[in-house]
């Protein structure tokens, strides 16, 4: 087998991207430092925002696939949460115009055009986001929404049928949230413990990255996260004391 580190490339075309190696993709990468091209595609079924194929997408040309109504000339930008309308009496699941509500035939998508939405200029990487809304002939529109009744995670939905990442609507915890409601760094030797079920949550990157939370009732609360640098050779002990003397439930990232 060959390392990816020893081929020099001036095409490279990354499928999947999240569920890479984040370190496997930056190799990858390098190796197109001597070529002229550094012609680079990237691929996947998006998971969740500001991560993995979305960070890419976010910085790129942004083209989504638009159809124009021929009733109100608003241009579409197709899209689940905008133009699907469900079924009413005997009028099945369709998509709507945004603006006039007339209903979008398959033919009016099939004739539509990408349209950049996101940033400009000659060095930003082109973007392109493909949904089964662009297929009305073989996915058709009541079918999709058969899927999303019966869909197990509303994420999938989203992710594998839309071409979207998702995240809960009540968002993600930002650092800022964690530094307020947190013990600061350095991590009291280790927050002292009392009567009660405590939970462990860690992620692994290059570093590690901990929260403790402590159950009260029926709520959860965070009382303390800390980051355990790579460089620190005991790492994995100290997560294990930690882990030992709050006898806590303790949840890994299965993708770090």
């Amino acid at each position: 087998t060959v390392e990816p580190r020893m081929i020099p490339v001036d095409l490279m075309v990354n499928d999947e991207i999240d569920r890479s190696d984040p370190d496997n993709i930056e190799i990858f990468e390098a190796r197109q430092e001597e070529s002229t091209w550094k012609i680079n595609w990237k691929f996947s079924t998006p998971s969740i925002d500001a991560a993995g194929i979305d960070a890419y997408w976010v910085s790129s040309s942004q083209n989504f696939w638009h159809t124009k109504c021929p009733q109100c000339n608003q241009w579409n930008r197709l899209n689940w949460d905008d133009n699907f309308r469900e079924p009413v009496g005997k009028q099945a699941a369709h998509l709507g115009c945004e603006r006039c509500d007339r209903k979008i035939m398959p033919r009016e998508i099939t004739e539509g055009q990408w349209i950049s939405v996101g940033n400009r200029g000659d060095d930003v990487p082109a973007g392109y986001q493909v949904s089964n809304l662009l297929l009305p002939y073989s996915r058709p529109i009541p079918e999709l929404w058969e899927k999303l009744r019966t869909v197990k995670r509303i994420k999938n939905f989203y992710n594998l049928v839309l071409g979207e990442s998702f995240s809960t609507p009540g968002g993600s915890i930002s650092a800022d949230a964690m530094r307020q409601h947190c013990f600061k760094e350095p991590f009291p030797q280790e927050a002292a413990k009392v009567s009660g079920q405590y939970f462990v949550g860690m992620d692994q990157g290059n570093d590690i990255h901990v929260v403790i939370g402590k159950a009260y009732g029926e709520q959860l609360r965070i009382i303390a996260a800390l980051r355990i640098p790579y460089a620190d050779r005991d790492g994995f002990g100290r997560l294990s004391n930690i882990i030992r003397s709050y006898d806590a439930v303790t949840i890994m990232d299965s993708e770090p």
